[in-house]
Order: structure tokens, then C-alpha cells, then sequence
């Protein structure tokens, strides 16, 4: 986003980053295996979407089953299994009505094709975010996330430093998707940005639509 920003400024009014993912900028070679390794298991879980093991290891995992981390251990490793479950447990804060969505949307082959793709542009995208050295006076809020280690909440502090017009908030009860656990921190910082860009109105500031 902010070499989007850089780029198209005309286009844009402000930015609000949660919990931007600064430490890719400077990718070592243990990041650039992991990326190859995360995209090889994306590819490879769109092969099991296709199938159906997807949608029968989720429905496992959201209903509890006994037993099933053990057998997620021995078929997926200790690694992906963590990963599995952290993301389930991020969707299970979404109001029980939208499980469903969550899941059948998870279940697709074209969500891991995603995915992967996203991976693999991952370095490319996060090379244009650090050559990024200035956004003027376009106004930047920084969010990070409370379980960030202090080195990563310094980069987002050091990111924030691209805008005169910036702010940087700890949320400091909030895991990576900072939108789940602190809502009400996210919207107000929007509305925030929104005030002070010089392409809005109050008005559209208290809008439905920036909520």
C-alpha cells in the first residue's frame, strides 16, 4: 500500500496500516525459504480442497473432535498444524453466523491459489514497500499489534516517519488481525485518517461505508 501510495498519490486520501508486515522488507535467506515452502503447501492444499480433505480437517477442527491435533501432528507436521489452528482460532472471533462463509470460502482450490500467489509476489511487493522514502503530507496511521516484539513495533514507528501528517497506536491487546480483536480501535483510526485527508469531508468520515 504505501508504494501504491507513492505511486498513484492522487488516488489516494490516507492510509491506515495494521500491523504492516515490515519485517519482509529485508528479506534474508530463511524468509525467502520459508516463502518457497509456503508457497509449495499452498499449491499442495488447493490439491487436498479439490478432494475434500480441506473442508472435513476444518469442520474436525472447528467442532472439536477428540483426537484430531494428534492426527493433524502426523499428517501436516507440528508447524502447519500451529498454523491451522491459530487461523481457526482467528475465525472463530467472528460472530458464529459467518463460520460458514469463512469455511466454504477456505474449502475452494482457488483460495490456496490465492494464497500462493500472494506468497510469491511477497518479495517483489515487500522490495517496492521499502524503497518507498517519502508520502509527504499524506496521512499515515500506523497499527501494531500488542504481541509484537519491540524490534517490529520500532519498524513500525520508523514506517510512520514516510508522512509529516502521521500517527502510530499500540493496540496492546490485539493479536495480528488487530480488525478482530480491537474493532472499535480500528474504526476510529480510520475515521481519524479520514478527517485529516485533504481528499474528504467529515462528513464521508462518519459514513457507514468506513465502517
Amino acid at each position: 500500500l504505501p508504494a501504491y501510495a507513492a505511486r498513484y498519490s492522487g488516488e489516494v486520501s490516507g492510509l491506515v496500516l495494521l500491523d504492516p508486515p515490515t519485517e519482509w522488507h529485508d528479506m534474508t535467506p530463511k524468509q525467502a525459504r520459508l516463502l518457497r515452502g509456503g508457497v509449495q503447501l499452498s499449491r499442495f492444499g488447493g490439491l487436498l480442497a479439490r478432494v475434500g480433505v480441506v473442508r472435513g480437517s476444518l469442520a474436525l477442527l472447528t467442532g472439536g473432535a477428540p483426537g484430531v491435533p494428534g492426527t493433524f501432528v502426523r499428517l501436516l507436521g507440528p508447524g502447519a498444524t500451529r498454523t491451522l489452528a491459530r487461523l481457526v482460532g482467528e475465525v472463530q472471533k467472528l460472530p458464529p453466523e459467518v463460520h460458514p462463509v469463512v469455511q466454504a470460502i477456505w474449502c475452494q482450490p482457488k483460495c490456496f491459489r490465492g494464497m500462493a500467489e500472494h506468497l510469491a509476489a511477497l518479495k517483489e511487493t515487500a522490495a517496492a514497500a521499502a524503497r518507498v522514502g517519502t508520502l509527504g503530507d499524506l496521512p499515515l496511521v500506523v497499527v501494531s499489534a500488542g504481541d509484537q516484539p519491540p524490534e517490529i513495533v520500532a519498524k513500525h514507528r520508523q514506517l510512520t516517519g514516510l508522512s509529516t501528517a502521521d500517527r502510530h497506536i499500540l493496540a496492546p491487546k490485539s493479536a495480528h488481525w488487530i480488525q478482530f480483536d480491537a474493532p472499535d480501535l480500528v474504526v476510529d483510526a480510520i475515521r481519524e485518517m479520514l478527517n485529516r485527508a485533504p481528499h474528504t469531508t467529515p462528513a464521508a468520515a462518519r459514513s457507514p461505508g468506513c465502517q
